[in-house]
């Protein structure tokens, strides 16, 4: 067989997540801009959003499974959820209801359980003593496909005008960086590879396949909660940012779009700081950092926010965003040294699976309380999340310093 060097094989995996996250954080962008054509309402927002990530989560346990049985079937998981989500995006440039949204955001949601699971499974494999490094590099460079999300929407609406328009442009691109993508696969060799260091091609034994047991102990059952609270929280944040500009501080959908860029642009460099201190000290050092700061950040959302200044809004909610991302290398780093090599498909399945169980649920919560009690109930919702966060990281802090 032939090796592939495990450079090039990132440099594909993170091109593919790039565009994955494109994809998959255009679509508060999308809703903003079609937010009145529709007659859609910050409820109708947190219900498309709840239908995305209930379809990403009931399929991320199985693609899990399965990627702990060979890496050819990683990389087709890979693909083929790009395909997918591609294909989804250009169905919803026809969308002319709130349930035709419902459909399309469900096949959207399908197709986004197809990248986490193997890709952090095949890169912790390659990267075995530099897993926090290189698990940061395909975070930096997701994120940096989140913060341009909105830039590259708001740039294709101006230039065909519409967002179905926009919305088809974008499911097209997808479908180009997938061909890319899976020609250069073929010319390097990836599925036919043979790492030099690891035959990853080796099936899992067959009594291993269905052995989840290693889940139910104390210290991942925590820290499943811990990241379905956070990743809550960024769910909220990215998916009401653009509105919320629009909505309270009166900005065009333009203005409001660059807005969140900016915003979600610049934190995205504090996976950056994640990595560092997860590999220069302990990754429950970062994750400590991150939860008191992500409390700290939701306290003054609640108690501070200006929404006659934009500048004081936007710091508080940047200040979110950062501090989140700080703790996201260490947390997967972390649990990928707490469980055996061939479970990690399984473990990886798993945190994107049950560590979205929470964030199904607080999109349309947090819209019902804003059409409810106004925006500040919301933003309440928002810091009572961060507090249980922040006990959940104390415990994991603690459990995995007395190990």
């Amino acid at each position: 067989m032939k090796s592939v060097n495990k450079y090039y094989e990132l440099l594909v995996l993170l091109v593919i997540h790039f565009a994955n996250h494109v994809l998959n954080y255009s679509f508060p962008f999308l809703l903003l801009y079609a937010y009145v054509d529709l007659g859609l309402n910050y409820v109708d927002v947190g219900l498309l959003s709840t239908v995305f990530i209930i379809m990403m989560t009931i399929f991320s346990i199985p693609v899990g499974y399965f990627v702990d049985l060979s890496s050819r079937i990683r990389y087709l998981m890979i693909f083929f959820g790009l395909f997918i989500m591609s294909i989804s995006w250009i169905f919803i440039s026809s969308a002319t209801s709130f349930n035709e949204l419902v459909i399309y955001f469900a096949i959207l949601g399908l197709g986004a359980s197809g990248y986490h699971p193997p890709a952090s499974t095949i890169i912790t494999e390659l990267f075995e003593e530099d897993k926090a490094k290189a698990l940061s590099a395909n975070m930096i460079t997701g994120m940096v496909g989140s913060a341009l999300s909105p830039l590259i929407f708001a740039g294709l609406v101006n230039i065909f005008g519409d967002w179905g328009n926009a919305s088809l442009a974008t499911g097209v691109m997808g479908l180009v960086v997938l061909a890319i993508g899976f020609v250069a696969s073929l010319y390097i060799g990836i599925f036919t590879m043979k790492n030099n260091d690891d035959d990853r091609n080796v099936v899992t034994p067959s009594n291993e396949r269905g052995n989840l047991r290693f889940l139910f102990t104390p210290l991942i059952i925590i820290s499943i909660l811990f990241i379905s609270l956070r990743t809550a929280i960024f769910r909220i944040s990215t998916l009401f940012t653009g509105l919320i500009y629009d909505n309270y501080l009166n900005l065009s959908e333009d203005n409001a779009t660059i807005a969140s860029a900016i915003v979600l642009g610049v934190a995205t460099l504090f996976i950056v700081v994640g990595g560092f201190i997860s590999d220069n000290y302990k990754p429950r050092t970062a994750i400590m950092i991150s939860s008191i700061g992500l409390f700290l950040s939701s306290f003054a959302l609640v108690y501070f926010v200006d929404f006659s200044n934009i500048y004081r809004f936007s710091f508080i909610y940047f200040s979110i965003n950062a501090t989140f991302y700080i703790g996201s290398p260490a947390m997967s780093a972390m649990l990928a040294d707490k469980v055996k090599p061939e479970e990690r498909g399984k473990l990886f399945g798993s945190l994107f699976s049950f560590g979205q169980i929470i964030a199904m649920f607080v999109p349309i919560i947090f819209g019902y309380l804003r059409e409810t009690f106004g925006i500040f109930r919301a933003f309440n919702f928002i810091l009572l999340l961060s507090l249980v966060a922040l006990f959940a990281g104390i415990y994991i802090f603690i459990s995995d310093r007395r190990k």
